[in-house]
């Protein structure tokens, strides 16, 4: 230990150092000051573990000597050494920083090490006091912060909390808030809470806690209406409320949440009347359709019929015009079932729609491949399919998805190059996603979402025949499944249909 040793006497400097030496386990090293001035600069330079002050020196005496080298030496530990045996200068030494005094007289070996010993421990125990003190008042500090922010965030969120312990209810301020009243105005008790519950809920709400305490249970939540009374307001507030037990099973407190939820039951509330108008206003699109495309094909029958009669009958017998007039007729009759039979599909869609089951695809697709042979034969298509999945899906529409995609890629095919089509599946999360790749005409980025809705045409019937509603009852099915659809494609190249489907 490094010891600092202010003292003008030579004789108690050489007593104190003979002293010291007796010690050797303790590795005492001195260092001597004759003044205070000295002492200071010594204490600038540093290197020092502990002060043995005498009172009196040539620059300074007393109190003012003490107070200036704990000025100095904060931290280090002081253990003032008097020639007067008097315990209240000893005591008033203390008051000023030191950690012990030592009186010359009766001052001797094990005295002055158990001092140095005992100033160096009271030392220690001081930092560390001082060091737990600077904590506590940093977490009183943090906790009082934390309570401001939880106080905001209870207004923010109209989210207030209440305890029952010993009898005594309090609630925070945001109850208050809450129930229409100033923070604080007056004590909480059972009575003013269930005053300030509806007359129509304040029965359950009252059963609700009593009913959890009979019963034993640790927790409740209810939901019910208070008048507010600042205002008489009528909001919709939701409690939870837990019990805590003592070692015999009586509660001994209860804390609980009270939520003021109004503005969020009035949107649920809105929501669900816009649900309700939605659903019902699709429900009545989809009827009209279905009833209007059903209706308008009995007499669409019969002229297409008369006009084909006419036709057979009378082609070659009138002039050109006639013939030509005739055809156009026929021509745009035909057009026409085919556009009321696809508004019927769209229809279909979600009013026939068959119930989702696991769905082997890979069966699905070789029916559709089966169908569309005629068409296969006659563009010269080759189709390679690879190995493909069990979803979920209704087999009837997905059959619809493939015979759409693959019918596409064989009507926009180039002239002159024999369509190539390969259908594959990849597994993507709980989904599968489907691809159906062309080597044909492929489409401008600019129509990649258009080409999905409904009636859309990029060609002229005289290019292309169809009505525009295929892609659209793609879309309508594979969204029906949970799935979405997309295309991916470069012109003159081709294009990349891919939908998934839940696997199964």
């Amino acid at each position: 230990m490094r010891i600092l040793l202010v003292e003008d006497n030579p004789a108690d400097e050489e007593l104190i150092r003979e002293l010291l030496s007796e010690y050797p386990q303790h590795a005492f090293s001195a260092r001597h000051a004759g003044s205070l001035a000295a002492a200071l600069a010594a204490l600038e330079d540093g290197g020092v573990d502990l002060v043995l002050l005498d009172l009196g020196l040539p620059d300074s005496q007393g109190t003012e000597t003490v107070r200036a080298v704990r000025a100095a030496a904060e931290g280090i530990p002081i253990v003032v050494l008097t020639g007067l045996d008097d315990e209240d200068v000893g005591v008033r030494m203390l008051h000023e920083g030191a950690q012990d005094y030592l009186a010359k007289g009766w001052m001797n070996g094990p005295a002055l090490v158990r001092s140095i010993r005992y100033a160096e421990e009271r030392n220690r125990t001081g930092m560390e006091l001082v060091r737990k003190n600077a904590e506590l008042a940093a977490q009183k500090e943090e906790l009082a912060e934390r309570k401001e922010r939880l106080k905001r965030a209870q207004e923010i969120a109209h989210l207030g909390s209440w305890e029952l312990a010993g009898g005594r209810l309090s609630w925070s301020d945001e109850v208050y808030r809450i129930y229409g009243m100033r923070p604080q105005e007056f004590a909480a008790t059972y009575g003013v809470f269930l005053g300030s519950v509806h007359h129509e809920d304040r029965a359950a709400t009252d059963a609700a806690y009593w009913d959890s305490v009979r019963e034993g249970r640790d927790s409740y939540e209810i939901e019910y209406r208070i008048v507010r009374r600042s205002d008489g307001a009528v909001r919709r507030v939701y409690e939870r409320c837990t019990h805590f037990r003592g070692p015999d099973g009586r509660i001994v407190r209860s804390d609980g949440t009270v939520h003021d939820i109004t503005e969020w039951k009035e949107a649920e509330e809105t929501l669900k009347r816009y649900a309700a108008e939605l659903e019902r206003s699709n429900e009545e699109l989809q009827r009209f359709a279905y009833v209007a495309s059903h209706d308008l094909q009995e007499p669409l029958r019969s002229i297409v019929s008369f006009s084909q009669l006419l036709e057979r009958r009378y082609k070659g017998k009138l002039d050109s015009d006639a013939d030509e007039y005739i055809a156009f007729i026929v021509e745009g009759g035909n057009r026409m079932q085919t556009l009321i039979q696809d508004l019927l599909a769209v229809s279909r869609v979600t009013t026939k729609a068959a119930p989702i089951v696991e769905t082997d695809a890979g069966t699905v697709l070789a029916g559709v491949v089966c169908d569309l042979a005629d068409a296969i034969a006659t563009a010269t298509a080759t189709i390679t399919v690879g190995p493909l999945p069990r979803v979920m899906a209704d087999p009837a529409q997905l059959e619809q998805v493939f015979a759409n995609l693959i019918g596409n890629a064989i009507k926009y095919r180039r002239p002159g190059v024999p369509p190539e089509i390969e259908v594959s599946a990849r597994d993507a999360g709980p989904m599968v996603e489907f691809a159906v790749r062309d080597n044909g005409i492929g489409i401008e980025r600019e129509y990649f979402d258009q080409i999905f809705e409904m009636f859309r045409r990029l060609h002229t019937h005289d290019e292309y025949e169809g009505t525009g509603i295929g892609l659209a009852v793609v879309r309508k099915i594979v969204e029906r499944h949970g799935g979405d659809v997309r295309v991916e494609s470069v012109p003159g190249e081709g294009s990349t249909f891919s939908f998934t489907l839940p696997a199964a």
